[in-house]
């Protein structure tokens, strides 16, 4: 409940936030895979892209196992039908990767990852959570996972087909230490313009700290 709602919060780097992001990578023995405990900071910049796509079987019965989705109760779901997908994903995703391909001053790197959570388990979606630097993708639960970015990490949320009043993960943002504009809320067409998400990504991987 704290997190449905249409204003902004005024909390932010909340420790319980923070201690509850620590305790899930822990208790999946992730913890080596994190930031902290690097012994270089990786001149590599991770984009993910959090993908929403129509054409996936539901998580429930995808990964159903009797222990907490019992299988049979399951069956009468086919696909997953879901709003607020960009109509004009393919494009997006190639500009992105060609992204890659960008020359920075300061000789970083940018490496993609085009992330769609529906076909991974929760420990692969936590290992891309814990590497990913950039994340950017429309307005949806899969944003959730932003709490588990490290913490020179950014977030890019497309606001699409009248999702903007939200500040679901704005808050979130806020409550894990993202300040300033380590956030980012864009209300976009759709079609989104894809010049548009590639600049905000470049300058997103521009202002990632490497050093």
């Amino acid at each position: 409940p704290l997190t449905i709602m249409q204003k902004e919060t005024r909390c932010t780097s909340s420790p319980l936030v923070r201690s509850f992001s620590d305790f899930i990578i822990r208790g999946h023995k992730l913890q080596r895979f994190a930031a902290p405990v690097q012994k270089e900071i990786s001149r590599v910049v991770v984009v993910s892209w959090i993908a929403r796509r129509s054409s996936v079987m539901w998580p429930e019965r995808a990964f159903c196992d009797d222990r907490y989705f019992v299988c049979n109760e399951w069956e009468h779901l086919s696909t997953r039908t879901l709003g607020r997908v960009v109509k004009n994903e393919k494009e997006v995703l190639e500009a992105l990767r060609n992204l890659q391909k960008s020359k920075f001053s300061d000789g970083r790197e940018m490496y993609f990852i085009d992330a769609d959570y529906n076909t991974l388990t929760l420990e692969q979606q936590l290992q891309c959570d814990i590497q990913t630097d950039v994340m950017v993708g429309p307005h949806g639960a899969g944003l959730t996972h932003q709490m588990f970015l490290p913490d020179r990490a950014r977030l890019i949320e497309l606001f699409v087909d009248g999702s903007s009043a939200n500040k679901h993960f704005h808050n979130m943002a806020r409550w894990r230490g993202r300040v300033g504009d380590m956030y980012q809320g864009v209300t976009l067409d759709n079609p989104v313009p894809v010049d548009k998400v590639v600049n905000l990504v470049q300058a997103a991987v521009e202002k990632v700290v490497v050093s």
